[in-house]
């Protein structure tokens, strides 16, 4: 079994790990991946369980080297033949459910013959009792079923061969499963009635010989006892009384009653932890025994009294005498017998018998007696000792003159088994209580124990995600927002309050929509009462910043329309701003993704915005547009009612248009609707860190969209009188059916060139970095399922249609990706895979050697790229043909100019190549104090992590002309260095060093003091991610970047601020003044109803440390990347 767990336990591991990441591979997640993975991981365990459990079985059944097959065998079918046997009667039970007394001794000790005297009326299960008529040997054993349970006589060659004695316990054992599953987790009852035929212990045997037949019959003993886990109850009946001088002449006048009655002692249990066990046991028994036969002399009186003949009553008077001969090996015997071990349960002796056989005369018609009273109630207790006082005497019968014949008469035997041993319940409930039984009732508690720890720990876990959930949305909405004047739109800050506000309301909504990860879901994750309250955050937010402000637009648009259609307007230009207003007010149920970008055109009207505001607002509205269909959306309302005289005046003025924009209007909707759009950005998330395209194509220009198109323009006549919902109720007018077709066809035709082309022209591959960030991308641009291939597959599929006008401009981007296939040409995979070996493996140093290799295979590969490029047909209108090379060509570009930076650095011109690269970074936040955009932790990691970072690979170069001494470059005394650019590679390095301690993620570790504070002015609380300075003293920090890092500061009267982000301290620090380099001053203004009043408080905090130079903007702001190298 051991060497099963030692395999066993390493592949379960295995399997569930294997498991784990077949879960990933086939994308599950959430609530799927947890059941999946449980219950393989049940599966595997109940597996690991039944081949352990199948293992110790199989040992168990294996034939030790003293046991032949065949007697194996001969004594599972005896046991099989009595379950058969028993489970085929009325009681329906198996030898394992039943009490059961294992009969055991020697060789003729007349077991077989106790037990049928025994007055029990057994019934024969399996075995062989009689052969000619007489009782014979038990072979193997014999199997009985009595009133009171089973009975095992076990033949006495049985006991010379203890393996096959085990089997025959292990066959007949309790199912310790069943008795832990039971009430009180008891077993059936065992016990052992040992028998031992007093010829063994009789004058002339060796002295020894009762202490060696005790330990040789103590080893069977234990073995049951060991191996059922119990404390055994064991009797020892000693056989053949009658051999004892005397026995006869003193049985013969006992009457019937009298030799029915049980000869012997009961023990009271001795301990091996009782200390002194062989002089405490043999105390006890001798004690006993002595006592027994005081009161065989004591009934002697009784028994000559009934004597006819002298000589025989003389004889009579002798037998206590004998009997007590015979004390001190029956007492070193029993001693030996119940001798427990110091390890493990013991069988315990707990009393000892006598019976023997009397010559009994039978008459052939027996004598009239009187009836006698009722035999007195046994005393099973732990220290009775035979009496005949107990027994009642019969009248005397009339005597008469009959014909005799003897016949044997077991003497003292009847009662001990039904009315002794098998009543015995003190000693036999002993041996219900198991340690296997326990074992597994530990185990089995262990597991429920187990199982409520995990089950606790959780529901610790579902409060805590629930709870942090509900944090994260407290905190994201908890975020002010500054109010913005009619023409001004939210500032970036208040749209990435608002972004981080939906993230969070998505990932509810997500759990509300498809059900909360199984670790939310323990009982305690209320979805509905979550959902509505981010929802009514979220949607307020939105209203205010972004909703109201292009419904505004859309009405003064619409409100500035002149009465009558002009025909210098697009008809796209007043309808689609109408449609946008009518489902943000009154037909939510209409919205389709395209819907946002009219949103965002709106909000943005005549304002100057930047372009991550742009982004910012398209991506709030498209989750605006997304949610506003669902049934019961908690966003249908938030633009409230429409204002009809506005929409009437726009609804009249877009009446006076040509009829075939309105029925085009009224198609393309339809189309929208029933097919959905193509976003690459959306369809694949995971790609937009190597190939970006936000360009939204509409449902209209899919490939199903086509179809429908070509369907709709040659049956117009549905849409003649356009989309009712937008432009109302109206007659429809006769339609010249072939003159809107002409109309149609082209309009069509148009804007799907359009859509396509744009599509193509907004992807872009990620450039930029250096080596290392090329190989990763290349590394996936070439691989199975590139995003290259996607963004070609895309256009391909869609465009590759039956009409040629729309299928032959993108010849160019089907000849990259050929329609429905899913591979790019193989040279130009074959150039990607070349160039991504050509540059080390990461961990490498990245040296100016490698620039060659690089280089040598990004012109092998662009003109792999020429070539696939030479085959397209040209296209001067469109340009599919330059925009695919250029896609193409993007990659291998990137690297090239990678591996010819790193030869630039080489040869001199590494202070441009350097400062090109850090131009980018130098203009973002924290570089810039008055940046808006932060620099990503990555970016900034390529530049100044140490060993790794630009900023170090060109230090490198420049060993001869500088010294690193400490976190300070010192110039060579014979280079004629420019002093601007020792101090641009000091502030450099000294960045590089306080923010780069440790890892590749940036951070800082800086003290702050406050300093007391003016009387009567309360402590400030500054918190930089969970460690706190509360009031005067000093803190030390070590705040780590991530996009959760938070940095808050907490004044009097609950005043506070919260600056999140990658760079949080560093927002927190630079919105303080600077009295000193190292001092930051915080002023609190009391503020009543939003206008500041009274004395403003006035914090300041004294910083210290390696990062606390970074602390002041001015460090930032003396950085300058420097060119000139020499003076």
């Amino acid at each position: 079994m051991k060497k099963a767990l030692l395999i066993g336990i390493p592949c379960l591991l295995v399997y569930l790990v294997l498991i784990v990441l077949f879960a990933f591979a086939a994308h599950l997640e959430g609530m799927r991946f947890g059941i999946f993975v449980g219950v393989m991981s049940v599966v595997g365990i109940a597996a690991l369980v039944a081949i352990v459990i199948y293992q110790k079985k199989m040992e168990g059944d294996a034939l030790p080297s003293d046991l032949t097959a065949a007697e194996s065998s001969s004594l599972d079918s005896l046991v099989k033949a009595a379950e058969h046997k028993l489970k085929g009667s009325s009681t329906g039970k198996s030898l394992s459910g039943l009490p059961l007394v294992y009969l055991v001794g020697d060789s003729n000790s007349a077991k077989t013959h106790t037990l049928v005297q025994s007055g029990l009326d057994p019934e024969l299960l399996a075995g062989e009792v009689y052969r000619d008529g007489q009782i014979a040997p038990t072979p193997l054993a014999n199997i009985w079923y009595t009133g009171h349970g089973i009975i095992v006589d076990a033949g006495g060659a049985l006991l010379d061969q203890p393996s096959l004695w085990a089997r025959l316990v292990r066959l007949t054992q309790p199912n310790k499963y069943g008795a832990a599953l039971a009430k009180g987790g008891l077993q059936p009852t065992r016990a052992v009635l040992l028998c031992v035929s007093l010829e063994h212990l009789a004058p002339g045997q060796s002295p020894d010989a009762a202490r060696v037949l005790g330990q040789k019959l103590r080893e069977s003993l234990r073995k049951v006892s060991q191996t059922l886990g119990i404390s055994l109850p064991v009797y020892v009946l000693f056989t053949k009384l009658d051999t004892v001088g005397s026995f006869a002449d003193y049985a013969t006048n006992l009457t019937e009653e009298e030799v029915r009655q049980p000869l012997g002692a009961m023990l009271a249990r001795v301990d091996a932890d009782a200390g002194l066990y062989g002089e405490r046991a043999a105390a006890q028994t001798t004690s006993r025994f002595d006592e027994l036969v005081y009161s065989l002399g004591e009934f002697r009186l009784e028994v000559l009294g009934r004597g006819s003949a002298p000589e025989q009553t003389a004889k009579a008077y002798e037998f206590p005498r004998e009997l007590r001969k015979l004390r001190g090996p029956i007492v070193d015997f029993l001693v030996e017998v119940g001798r427990p071990s110091q390890l493990g349960v013991n069988p315990f002796l707990r009393g000892f018998y006598f019976s023997g056989v009397r010559p009994r005369v039978i008459e052939d018609s027996g004598p009239v007696s009187q009836a006698a009273a009722p035999a007195a109630a046994v005393d099973p207790g732990a220290t009775r000792v035979f009496s005949f006082n107990a027994a009642q005497i019969p009248a005397i019968p009339t005597p008469v003159q009959r014909v005799t014949r003897r016949v044997p008469q077991w003497v003292f035997l009847p009662h001990l088994l039904p009315r002794v041993i098998l009543s015995d319940r003190t000693a036999l409930d002993t041996s219900r209580a198991s340690t296997k039984v326990n074992v597994v009732k530990r185990v089995l508690i262990g597991t429920v124990a187990a199982f409520f720890f995990l089950y606790f720990v959780a529901l610790t876990l579902s409060w805590l995600n629930n709870s942090g959930l509900d944090d994260k949305l407290k905190e994201a909405s908890a975020a002010a927002v500054a109010p913005t004047g009619q023409h001004e739109g939210a500032s970036v800050a208040d749209l990435q309050h608002l972004e981080a506000l939906r993230k969070v309301f998505m990932q509810i909504d997500d759990y509300h929509s498809h059900g909360a990860p199984l670790a939310y879901r323990f009982g305690l994750y209320g979805s509905e009462p979550l959902y509505e309250k981010a929802c009514t955050l979220y949607g307020a937010r939105l209203r205010a910043m972004l909703l109201e402000p292009a419904q505004a637009n859309i009405l003064a648009q619409m409100s500035a329309l002149p009465a009558a259609w002009d025909k210098n307007s697009a008809y796209s230009d007043t309808y689609r701003p109408l449609r946008a207003y009518l489902i943000s007010t009154s037909n939510p149920e209409k919205a389709t993704p395209d819907v946002a970008d009219d949103f965002v055109h709106a909000w943005v009207g005549a304002r100057s915005v930047s372009q991550e505001q742009t982004d910012l607002a398209r991506t709030q509205f498209q989750t605006y547009a997304a949610l506003l269909p669902q049934p019961k959306s908690c966003m249908a309302t938030l633009g409230g009612e429409p204002h009809m005289s506005a929409v009437t005046q726009a609804r009249n003025f877009l009446r006076g248009a040509d009829g075939s924009d309105q029925v085009y209007q009224s198609m393309k909707a339809a189309a929208d609707r029933k097919f959905p759009g193509v976003n690459f950005n959306r369809q694949f998330p995971a790609y937009v860190a190597y190939v970006s395209d936000s360009y939204d194509v509409e449902g209209a220009f899919t490939k199903g969209g086509f179809t429908f198109m070509q369907d709709a323009i040659q049956h117009p006549e549905p849409y003649a009188s356009g989309e009712e919902w937008v432009l109302g109720f109206r007659a429809a007018n006769t339609v010249d059916i072939p003159s809107l077709r002409a109309q149609l066809a082209p309009k069509y035709l148009n804007d799907f060139l359009n859509a396509w082309r744009s599509y193509l022209k907004a992807a872009h591959v990620l450039t930029g970095g250096d080596l290392p960030e090329a190989k990763k991308k290349l590394h996936v641009l070439a691989g199975s399922g590139s995003p290259m291939m996607q963004v070609f597959k895309l256009i391909s599929d869609n465009t590759a249609v039956n009409i040629d006008d729309f299928s032959k401009p993108f010849q160019a981007p089907q000849m990259v990706v050929a329609p429905n296939s899913l591979a790019l040409p193989p040279s130009y995979t074959g150039g990607l895979e070349a160039l991504d070996n050509a540059i080390p493996e990461a961990g490498t140093p990245i040296t100016p050697a490698v620039a060659d290799p690089v280089i040598q295979a990004a012109n092998a590969a662009s003109a792999a790229v020429n070539t696939i490029r030479s085959a397209f047909p040209p296209d001067p209108t469109g340009a599919m043909d330059s925009t695919s090379e250029a896609l193409l060509q993007a990659p291998i570009k990137s690297a090239l100019a990678a591996a010819k930076g790193l030869k630039d650095a080489a040869a001199g011109g590494g202070a441009k190549v350097l400062c090109a690269q850090m131009a980018p970074l130098l203009n973002k936040f924290p570089f810039n104090p008055d940046a808006h955009d932060d620099a990503d932790p990555s970016e900034v990691a390529r530049i100044f992590q140490p060993g790794s970072g630009a900023f170090a690979q060109y230090a490198q170069t420049q060993s001869a002309n500088l010294t690193l001494i400490g976190s300070q470059f010192t110039a060579n005394p014979t280079a004629n260095l420019n002093p601007a650019f020792v101090t641009f590679m000091n502030h450099a390095q000294q960045l590089s060093t306080a923010l780069f301690a440790t890892g590749a993620t940036p951070q800082l570790v800086f003290s702050l003091t406050e300093e007391p504070p003016a009387a009567g002015q309360p402590p400030a609380v500054i918190e930089i991610n969970g460690t706190a300075l509360s009031g005067p003293g000093q803190k030390s920090f070590t705040w780590v970047s991530s996009a959760g890092s938070t940095t808050k500061i907490s004044g009097p009267q609950g005043q506070s601020h919260t600056y999140p982000g990658n760079w949080s301290v560093f927002h927190f620090a630079y919105e303080a003044k600077h009295p000193t380099q190292s001092q930051l001053e915080l002023i609190f203004q009391e503020s009543i109803n939003g206008h500041s009043t009274g004395t403003p408080y006035d914090y300041k905090l004294d910083a210290s440390g390696p990062g606390a130079p970074l602390l002041n903007p001015a460090f930032m702001r003396q950085m300058h990347c420097t060119t000139k190298v020499n003076q």
